[in-house]
């Protein structure tokens, strides 16, 4: 699943509306629906991949790091990148 982010991280409703997006995939795959909506998925690895647009600084890393943990503790994968300079 892929999360496109555009968002600065100096936005105060970043972190939040991130997380709640981030949860409600999760919320998604560990319900079955995306088995349900994508048959052939199931039984196959989960991975939310965040592409963000900006670059976050370290105490954002941190808390990617977090969630990261979190969503491994329930057998989902996440990874998060930046989107290249010129896209």
């Amino acid at each position: 699943m892929l999360i496109s982010d555009d968002m600065g991280w100096d936005d105060y409703q970043h972190i939040p509306l991130l997380t709640a997006k981030i949860e409600a995939y999760a919320n998604a795959a560990t319900s079955n629906q995306i088995a349900e909506m994508l048959p052939n998925s199931e039984g196959k690895p989960v991975v939310i991949r965040l592409v963000y647009k900006h670059l976050p600084h370290a105490e954002i890393l941190s808390v990617l790091n977090v969630i990261a943990d979190q969503l491994s503790g329930i057998g989902i994968g996440f990874e998060h990148t930046v989107l290249p300079y010129d896209y």
